[in-house]
């Protein structure tokens, strides 16, 4: 057995191999083709119970059109955060519609939960300091 003064990450792969030895170990599960509420994971199709596309936008025939049209004139993204060089003219109409649609409101997209997160949190710290 190799000694931590030997290895100092030995305790983790001792951990790691117990977690197998007993069935824990986390692996990925693989999604072959689209997100349906039956999806093929792992080389089987099973009933998808764990996905966020609560909608069914992922595979909506809509979507997909205008997705491969803003992939022929805008390429496949954005290339850099919206801060810094990543504000899209795409990004501007959708801010604008989702305005629109509550009452000329303003809005933003915000791609993850931690931008959003933050955003949040400092729009309503704003309000109260």
């Amino acid at each position: 057995m190799t000694t931590t003064a030997q290895n100092p990450l030995a305790y983790l792969h001792e951990q790691l191999a117990g977690m197998d030895a007993k069935g824990l170990h986390f692996r990925l599960r693989v999604l072959e083709g689209e997100q349906r509420p039956v999806a093929h994971f792992d080389g089987k199709d099973v009933i998808n119970l764990s996905s966020n596309n609560y909608l069914g936008l992922t595979t909506h025939e809509a979507l997909r059109r205008a997705a491969i049209d803003a992939i022929r004139t805008h390429g496949v993204g954005a290339g850099a955060v919206r801060t810094i060089a990543g504000t899209m003219d795409l990004h501007m109409a959708l801010e604008e519609q989702i305005g629109e649609i509550q009452g000329g409101r303003g809005s933003r997209c915000l791609p993850v939960r931690l931008t959003a997160n933050a955003g949040t949190v400092a729009a309503v710290l704003a309000k109260t300091i």
